[in-house]
């Protein structure tokens, strides 16, 4: 669905992709796991059609109600999978009618990917390797090169240009924000300078140590994030990013990425993986309970239930 309306460029025009496309993900497997006829699966999609939707607005507030966006998509999807089963019925052309979904959200629908039924396209689907904005990722590696590169101390750096293509950049160029983790993770000024003051970017960076942090605030200052005409070319298959570096005495280093780490072209390695899935869990579940998840996820294949993995991910009270 994403594919076919061509949801990256949608982030300028305000909208969330993900809550905009999640509604039919539910609704089809719910409708493939449940073995239900053309008929019914129609209906369902249909009445997630009605229901997509969600604004990007609120990321310089720090506004928290924007995450709760991506749980109504799912919330949605199972409302159409109960609504088509109590009989309502969805439009059956909710797709290409000329005010259905495709033609509403892109002037130039691909329908190309609505009709192939042999390509799975899972795959494709990116890995975020750091806990900011997916357009940002480019700069926070290019940063990361060069602090280890060239030993940067974060004293000696008298600016830092952030260059990223032109439909990002309106996103992440966010010098004035509430020092808030719902603000700070898409705001390029921020994260360029907390990563460089640290040498690295994990959960930690948008705690309070650092979003009140006198060092960041003066980073931040010489952080500028711009749109590049040059990295357009290869928007919006990959989000690039360059990085300057301007030091004191005038040196200058620079580095640029096209295919940011996490992309199918550039992808983690499966123990990158497990290490950013006991990051995120360990603080939640304990070490053991953590690598037991991933136990329980590896084997996932070669089992005949689920329930395993959910008795794992059980937090006691």
């Amino acid at each position: 669905m994403g594919l076919s309306i061509d949801a990256p460029k949608l982030f300028a025009r305000g909208w969330w992709p993900s809550t905009i496309c999640g509604a039919f993900g539910v609704a089809a497997a719910g409708a493939r796991f449940l073995n239900w006829p053309v008929e019914h699966t129609v209906n369902a999609l249909g009445i997630a059609s009605l229901h997509a939707g969600g604004m990007i607005t609120g990321g310089n507030e720090g506004a928290t109600g924007r995450h709760l966006a991506f749980g109504h998509a799912a919330q949605n999807g199972v409302l159409a999978l109960l609504a088509a089963e109590q009989g309502f019925t969805g439009p059956k052309h909710a797709l290409e009618d000329p005010r259905g979904f495709c033609h509403t959200l892109c002037n130039e629908p691909r329908w190309e990917f609505l009709k192939d039924f042999k390509q799975f396209y899972l795959p494709e689907v990116a890995f975020k390797p750091y806990p900011c904005a997916r357009q940002l990722h480019a700069g926070v590696e290019a940063l990361l090169k060069l602090l280890c590169q060239h030993s940067i101390p974060p004293e000696t750096i008298e600016a830092i240009e952030l260059a990223v293509p032109t439909g990002n950049a309106g996103m992440v160029n966010r010098p004035s924000i509430t020092a808030s983790h719902a603000a700070t993770v898409g705001s390029g000024q921020y994260v360029m300078a907390v990563t460089a003051l640290r040498g690295k970017i994990d959960l930690a960076s948008f705690g309070d140590e650092y979003l009140h942090n006198d060092q960041v605030r003066q980073l931040m200052a010489k952080v500028t994030v711009s749109a590049s005409a040059e990295l357009d070319s290869h928007f919006p298959k990959y989000w690039a990013g360059r990085v300057t570096v301007r030091l004191r005495g005038g040196q200058t280093h620079s580095e640029q990425i096209i295919v940011p780490k996490g992309e199918s072209g550039n992808p983690m390695t499966q123990r990158e993986v497990e290490e950013k899935v006991l990051g995120l869990s360990v603080p939640v579940l304990g070490i053991v309970k953590a690598r037991a998840v991933v136990e329980e996820v590896q084997s996932l294949d070669a089992g005949d239930s689920v329930e395993p993995l959910l008795a794992t991910l059980k937090i006691s009270e």
